[in-house]
């Protein structure tokens, strides 16, 4: 729980200061990964079929936020925010997509994610750790506000069209091996299927039963013994009946405040970017000196995310044989 919570605010400050989209949305995945991780070492069913559902919402709305980038590059030969800056405006159908996108990050009430969450939630409060779900709502803040600020930026030409200088700290936005053609058209299909997949971020966690069946699986196959002897026995499985948890108020109010939140949060970096200017400096110097810290830690180079992934392998691994012994 501990490195996921490390990996889910880390990835969302990552996620929020990028300008090139292709690494946000990366980071963004990165700060879910961390959520999940948390969710998993719980070690409850609830925790487990929470993972499970929110990883289908989850899924199927980053494929499609990635799917409507190449549509960006495809269109205008560019993933940078602020060189894209109004352009989207030719493809308005991808910006309503991609701020359904940015909401449905935010785990925004009644979609897929959303109810995952609440799952997640809950097996927090049941595992005496009050504090776990404000780690849910920061990380659905930040990396549901960069998409929805992406949306602002692009497709409607609201903010600034370039970071100011002693702000920036983003990195270079263009790959030396990515497209740069622009084209004057964008093809129906580059456009139906993130929107499918959108759909079906929102309706899967809506049809009844769904939700319910993912928590009765999580809890057969945390009852060890009557999985093992249906799985290495072929024995007829008897497992204990099991009651679904229902969606509680304060699960809408975690997720209300995640989506309302993200749409401060990009509201405020679109219309009010200097308002940090206002804060002491003694606040303003540590935390810029953090992030030119944290993307020295992460230059986009393949060997940084080798080096990371065998990191974070072995602490978990490591973990994992304390736990044991």
């Amino acid at each position: 729980v501990a490195l996921g919570t490390v990996t889910a605010i880390w990835g969302a400050v990552m996620c929020y200061t990028q300008r090139h989209l292709k690494r946000l949305l990366a980071f963004s995945t990165i700060s879910h990964i961390g959520v999940f991780v948390c969710g998993i070492g719980l070690l409850s069913a609830h925790g487990l079929a929470g993972v499970a559902t929110w990883v289908l919402g989850h899924g199927l709305t980053k494929g499609a936020l990635f799917m409507l980038v190449g549509v960006l590059l495809h269109r205008f030969g560019t993933v940078d925010e602020f060189e894209l800056h109004g352009r989207g405006r030719e493809v308005r159908a991808a910006g309503v997509l991609f701020g359904i996108g940015g909401l449905a990050l935010s785990a925004l009430p009644g979609v897929t994610s959303f109810f995952g969450k609440s799952l997640l939630e809950s097996a927090a409060l049941e595992a005496h750790d009050p504090w776990l779900p404000a780690v849910f709502v920061i990380s659905s803040i930040l990396t549901g506000g960069a998409v929805l600020r992406v949306t602002g930026r692009v497709f409607f030409g609201w903010g600034a069209s370039e970071r100011e200088e002693d702000v920036q700290v983003a990195g270079p936005a263009r790959e030396e091996d990515e497209e740069t053609t622009s084209r004057d058209y964008t093809p129906p299909l580059m456009l139906i299927v993130p929107a499918v997949l959108l759909a079906g971020s929102i309706v899967l966690g809506l049809i009844p039963g769904l939700v319910g069946g993912i928590e009765a699986a999580a809890a057969h196959f945390q009852d060890h013994a009557a999985y093992a002897r249906w799985v290495l026995q072929d024995a007829p499985p008897h497992f204990a009946p099991v009651s679904t948890s229902h969606v509680e108020t304060f699960d809408y109010l975690y997720a209300a405040g995640g989506t309302l939140g993200a749409l401060a949060l990009a509201g405020v970096t679109l219309f009010a970017p200097t308002l940090y200017r206002r804060l002491p400096a003694a606040l303003i110097d540590p935390l810029r000196a953090a992030l030119s810290g944290l993307r020295g830690l992460h230059s986009g180079h393949i060997g940084d995310y080798i080096a990371w992934w065998t990191t974070a392998a072995a602490m978990l691994g490591g973990a994992s044989l304390l736990l044991l012994t």
